[in-house]
C-alpha cells in the first residue's frame, strides 16, 4: 500500500498592499496616512469656503459656522470610523465564509449609525 502525499501548492505571491503593510513601518504609515490627510484637507477647505460664503450673511452666521466646525469634524470622524470598522469586520466574516456573521455586523453597524445619528441630530436641531 502506497502513501499518497497531498500535492503542495505554492502560496500566492503577496500583493502590493500586503508588501506595503509588512515592509518598512515608516513607509507603510506614510502610504496609508496620505489618503486620510488628503480627505481631511478637502474637508477643511470645504469648511473654509463655507465660512467665506456665510460671511456675506453676517457676523452671527459666520460665528455659528466657526462654532460648529469642530463638532462637524467629530461627526465625520465617528461616521468614518463606523464605516471603516464595519466594512473591515464584514470583510473578515465574508472571507471566513460566515454569511450570517457578516449580516449581523452589517445590521449592528446600521443600528449604531441610526442611534448615533439620532443622538447627534436631536440636540443640534434645537
Amino acid at each position: 500500500m502506497t502513501k499518497s502525499h497531498p500535492r503542495r501548492v505554492n502560496p500566492p505571491a503577496p500583493t502590493r498592499g500586503v508588501r506595503t503593510l509588512t515592509g518598512n513601518p515608516r513607509s507603510a504609515i506614510l502610504r496609508l496616512s496620505l489618503p486620510m490627510i488628503l480627505a481631511m484637507s478637502v474637508q477643511t477647505l470645504y469648511n473654509f469656503v463655507d465660512a467665506i460664503w456665510v460671511a456675506g450673511i453676517g457676523a452671527d452666521a459666520l460665528a455659528a459656522v466657526g462654532f460648529f466646525f469642530p463638532f462637524h469634524f467629530m461627526i465625520m470622524a465617528i461616521a468614518s470610523g463606523i464605516g471603516v470598522g464595519g466594512g473591515s469586520a464584514v470583510s473578515r466574516y465574508i472571507g471566513a465564509m460566515d454569511r450570517s456573521g457578516a449580516q449581523q455586523i452589517a445590521a449592528h453597524s446600521h443600528v449604531l449609525v441610526l442611534l448615533i445619528g439620532t443622538a447627534v441630530t436631536v440636540p443640534t436641531f434645537f
